[in-house]
C-alpha cells in the first residue's frame, strides 16, 4: 500500500467522541473531565494560578456504570483513558487508573471505541454473583477478569 492510499489515524478527540457515544449506548452516566490550569485576577492585581479537574494524570472520561449485577446494583465509578490508535498512556495516567481499580472503581484504558465496546460488553454479560474487576500493569497492559463476590 502506498503512502497516498493510507488511512489517516484518527485523532484522540475522535476516539473521546466514538467513546462517550458507546458508554451512552450501554447506559453509562459518562462525562468528559479535563484538566489543566489557568491564571485569573487575584488580590492586588496579582495573577493567581487556578487548577481545574481531578488532578494530574486524571481519566479523560469519568461516569458512573449502570447497575449490571447485583454487586453494582447502585452504579460504580468508572474512569476511562482514550488514546488515538497506538497511543499509550503515561506513568502517571496508569498510576490514576490503577488506583481507581485498587479502591473498588473500574477503569481501563483504550485506543478504539471496538475495544471499549469489547470490555462493556465482557462486563455486562457478568454473572450476579461477581464483579469486574480490571488489573492494569506498570507498563500499561490490562486485563479485565470476573472475580467472585462473597457478600
Amino acid at each position: 500500500m502506498n503512502r497516498s492510499t493510507r488511512l489517516p489515524v484518527p485523532l484522540e478527540a475522535e476516539v473521546q467522541k466514538s467513546c462517550l457515544k458507546v458508554l451512552e449506548a450501554f447506559g453509562v452516566l459518562a462525562w468528559r473531565s479535563n484538566t489543566g490550569a489557568f491564571r485569573v485576577p487575584g488580590k492586588g492585581g496579582r495573577q493567581r494560578l487556578m487548577r481545574a479537574g481531578l488532578g494530574n494524570g486524571s481519566a479523560d472520561i469519568v461516569g458512573i456504570l449502570p447497575g449490571y449485577c447485583s454487586v453494582s446494583r447502585s452504579g460504580r465509578f468508572f474512569a476511562l483513558e482514550v488514546k488515538r490508535p497506538g497511543g499509550r498512556p503515561t506513568p502517571g495516567q496508569i498510576a490514576w487508573l490503577q488506583g481507581v481499580n485498587q479502591v473498588g472503581g473500574l477503569a481501563l484504558w483504550v485506543d478504539s471505541a471496538q475495544l471499549l465496546i469489547d470490555a462493556l460488553n465482557y462486563i455486562a454479560r457478568c454473572p450476579k454473583d461477581c464483579l469486574a474487576v480490571v488489573t492494569i500493569e506498570d507498563d500499561g497492559h490490562w486485563t479485565l477478569e470476573r472475580e467472585d463476590w462473597i457478600g
